[in-house]
């Protein structure tokens, strides 16, 4: 069955989506659902549905909520880490003060300097990460790179905080 350009369903188009929002290039839409629906769909097809539909502007959304998502996840680990940090200094505090543990003065010292460096490093942290997330965004608008390869570079990117590194 080959069908034409006006008879595609709301499927169709929802697919097409699909696939678009998740980095996928027009003529890679149209083989994908030519090869599944024996369809003789084209990348003008999608490129048409894209526009009317405001799909870049999805994609584009769906880039920024991934990466505030990814960045806020770095953050909450390292908040979660101090956090586990800072029990176990209250633990060793409290072990300390009912006479089950032992302690220098100077270890002491030397572990709430520790904790108030990993502080420290946590805020320089955030405020690097939302600078080079501003410095990629600004880059990506100057340079002129199609939407594909935007995607490429961002998913390689997203891959790398995470530290899903191959």
């Amino acid at each position: 069955m080959v069908k034409e350009g006006r008879s595609y369903t709301t499927e169709d188009r929802q697919e097409a989506m699909g696939l678009y929002l998740r980095g996928h290039g027009n003529a890679e839409i149209a083989k994908k659902m030519n090869k599944r629906y024996k369809y003789s769909m084209t990348a003008a097809t999608i490129r048409r549905w894209a526009d009317k539909g405001g799909w870049d502007e999805y994609r584009n959304q769906v880039e920024i909520d991934l990466i505030e998502h990814t960045k806020n996840t770095v953050v909450g680990d390292m908040a979660k880490n101090m956090h586990e940090l800072e029990e176990a200094r209250q633990t060793f505090m409290s072990n300390l003060r009912d006479g089950r543990a032992e302690i220098r003065g100077h270890e002491f010292v030397k572990m709430t300097e520790v904790l108030g460096k990993l502080q420290d490093f946590e805020k320089d942290k955030e405020e690097m990460i939302g600078r080079i997330n501003r410095c990629i965004q600004e880059a990506l608008e100057d340079v002129d790179m199609n939407k594909r390869l935007r995607q490429q570079f961002l998913r390689a990117y997203i891959a790398r905080l995470r530290g899903d590194e191959k």
